[in-house]
Order: structure tokens, then C-alpha cells, then sequence
């Protein structure tokens, strides 16, 4: 019962084959140390690693069923979910960049066992499964069998339930797409707080729901949300809330989100061959290599440099504050050539950079999707 892309007829599929798919079972990742858990962590990077094999317009289909649907609901319970949450497990759903799909949902894991041993069909079993002291193995080890001892029929009810919630889900997610169209500001992906105060409380978390899920960011937690509320209420003007990877931020009225990883340690040197990662999930590219080496350095204060030729040197926290770049978003590698500051990160170039290291351009771009 392996995960599959289901690949459109016609694509990458040698002549004569009727192979509709690739199987995913041989997929491996890394998972390390993190706040999210071991479980948490390893189902971020199995999904990464997932749409890294995804190409546009393509399905993934997963194996996810009933009694997975149920152990999700009562995971969530036990977290103080959100209706939206609540629904669980989603069918069918964009997943850029293409959709996920979980056809298996209704039926029960006993009815799919079943079918797998008549038809001498192969799975993996995932040992994290049976283990009881991590979340997911504790409910289908110890909560969902006695569940299912008083009523035989839960984890069958239990996704009806899902489905039954999510009409309600529906209405309220379309109320929230019109409120988030209303409290959006044209630069993308940032709200306008005053916009956002003049909602009810309920509307306010539906919307910043609404909109971490439009940014391909991780879900926030109830209590996150609450917190976030009576910031926005008490008029906080340094509001700065974090939940594992994920940020919210607010910066001159403006509400930003993003993930983040630990600090690293950049490089000495950088010739523009290779991306550059910065600590913000995004990395730095250049358009081609450069004619010299550059030396890579961490912000300290007081640097400065030299935009147009008749300009003057100008202090970086000065371009900063005037070009309106929000706190976490300055901590960008500075590039020198020798000891003239030619590039800050993409943001400012000098007006030396050309002569100093040729025709390369470079951006920020996300290091995987939903990042930057």
C-alpha cells in the first residue's frame, strides 16, 4: 500500500508500458533533531520529498484510510483544534504543484489488509507505528482498539463525521476567502493589520488560517492563534510569534509569516557556481558564475555601501529602515570583493559589482516549496 504519482498517460512512459506510476517505497530521508517531535519531522520531510518528485499537473496518491482518518481526528481533538482541522484528512486537495489524493479514505485498514494478503500484494509497515510512546502509535496501539471494543464501528463513524464537518468547513472557508481578499495588501503574501482588527475575533482566525495555508506554511496551533488575537487587540507593536519552524510577525502595520531554520555557518568564500543558503529557507543564486570568488560575511552593524556612483556610502540600517525591510529579513550574507561590500545578499548591489565581478544577477529563491 505504497504512495504512487500518477503520472498522465503520455509522460515519461516508455512505449508499449502501461505503467501509469512510480512507486515510492524506496524513497528515504533524513530526519533530524527538531521542535516539531520525531514524528512530526519525518512527516514534513516524507512530504518533501514526495512533491520533490512531483511535476506540474501530476497526482500523488496516498494509501491514508479510515482508521487513519480517525486517529487524526483524536490527534487533533487532543490539541484543541480548529473546525478546519477538524474535518481531517482531506480527499482530494491541491498540493502544488499539482493535487493529493487519498481514495482510500473511506475504507477501514482491516477491509485493505484483507484485500492486499488474497491478492499477494506487498506493503511496508512503518515501525514508528507500533511504538506507544510517540503520538500516533499510542492511538492505534492503545486508544483506538479499546474505541473500537465499545463501538465496533468508530473509525467508520468517525469519517463520516469528517465529512459531514466539512460542508460546514466549506461556508466558513468561503467567507474566509473573501476576508483575506479584503485584508491583503499588494505586496504578496502580507496582511494589513488595521484590516485585519476590524473583523470579529472568529473571522480573524479563520483568515490567518485561510492565508498560512495559501502560503504553503505549517498550520498554527490554537493557542497560537489566541496569543496572536489579543497581541493584535492590545495594539502590540512588536508582536513576534513562533511555533516550532513557523513566524508570525508584524512590521509598520504590515503582518508577515514565514519559516525559518537554525543559524549555519555560511561559507568562506562563494563563486556564484552553487546556491548559497541563507537562514530564512530561501538561498541565494546566481545567474552564472563570477569572475572571482567573493568572501561571504555575517552582518555586524555599521557596514556600508556605495549604490550609484554619485551617491555616498550609506549605512546598511539606513537603506534598510528606508526601503522598509522588515528586522528578520536584514540577516542576509554580505559579499566582498577584498574589502569593499559589493552585495547585500540580493537586496543592494554596489555600484562596483559589475567591474569587480562581472555580468551575474542574483535573486533569493525558496530552497523547497512553501519555504522563503
Amino acid at each position: 500500500m505504497a504512495s504512487t504519482l500518477n503520472r498522465p498517460a503520455g509522460r515519461n512512459i516508455t512505449p508499449g508500458s502501461a505503467r501509469l506510476g512510480i512507486d515510492l517505497t524506496s524513497v528515504r530521508v533524513e530526519v533530524p533533531a527538531s521542535s516539531l517531535g520525531l514524528e512530526g519531522e519525518a512527516r514534513v520531510r516524507r512530504y518533501q520529498a514526495m512533491r520533490s518528485q512531483l511535476l506540474p499537473g501530476e497526482t500523488l496518491l496516498t494509501a491514508h484510510h479510515a482508521d487513519d482518518q480517525a486517529e487524526t481526528l483524536l490527534a487533533r481533538l487532543a490539541r484543541a483544534a480548529g473546525s478546519s482541522a477538524l474535518q481531517g484528512i482531506l480527499g482530494l486537495t491541491p498540493w502544488p504543484p499539482g493535487h493529493l489524493w487519498r481514495p482510500l479514505l473511506p475504507l477501514p485498514r482491516a477491509t485493505l489488509a484483507d484485500y492486499a494478503r488474497i491478492h499477494a500484494l506487498n506493503w511496508l509497515d512503518d515501525p514508528m507505528n507500533s511504538r506507544n510512546d510517540l503520538e500516533r502509535g499510542f492511538l492505534r496501539q492503545r486508544v483506538l482498539p479499546a474505541l473500537t471494543e465499545r463501538w465496533p464501528d468508530f473509525a467508520a463513524q468517525a469519517a463520516r463525521s469528517a465529512v459531514y464537518l466539512e460542508h460546514a468547513v466549506q461556508a466558513e472557508l468561503a467567507q474566509a476567502r473573501r476576508q483575506l481578499a479584503r485584508v491583503q495588501l499588494p505586496a504578496p503574501g502580507v496582511l494589513s493589520v488595521d484590516a485585519l482588527l476590524a473583523l470579529a475575533d472568529a473571522d480573524v482566525s479563520a483568515v490567518i488560517r485561510l492565508w498560512l495555508q495559501t502560503l504553503l506554511l505549517p498550520p498554527a496551533p490554537a493557542r497560537l492563534l489566541d496569543e496572536l488575537l489579543r497581541q493584535l487587540r492590545d495594539g502590540s507593536t512588536n508582536l513576534h510569534l513562533g511555533h516550532t519552524t513557523l513566524q508570525i510577525r508584524q512590521y509598520r502595520r504590515v503582518l508577515y509569516a514565514f519559516e525559518i531554520d537554525p543559524p549555519r555557518e555560511w561559507p568562506e568564500l562563494w563563486d556564484g557556481r552553487e546556491p548559497l543558503a541563507t537562514h530564512t529557507r530561501c538561498e541565494l543564486v546566481a545567474s552564472e558564475p563570477f569572475t572571482k570568488p567573493l568572501q561571504v560575511r555575517q552582518r555586524q552593524g555599521g557596514e556600508r555601501i556605495r549604490i550609484h556612483a554619485r551617491a555616498r556610502n550609506q549605512e546598511l540600517r539606513d537603506l534598510f529602515q528606508r526601503h522598509g525591510i522588515p528586522t528578520w529579513q536584514r540577516d542576509v550574507p554580505l559579499l566582498y570583493a577584498g574589502d569593499t561590500l559589493v552585495a547585500v545578499g540580493d537586496l543592494f548591489q554596489s555600484e562596483l559589482w559589475e567591474a569587480q565581478v562581472g555580468p551575474a544577477r542574483l535573486r533569493s529563491r525558496p530552497r523547497f516549496v512553501g519555504s522563503c
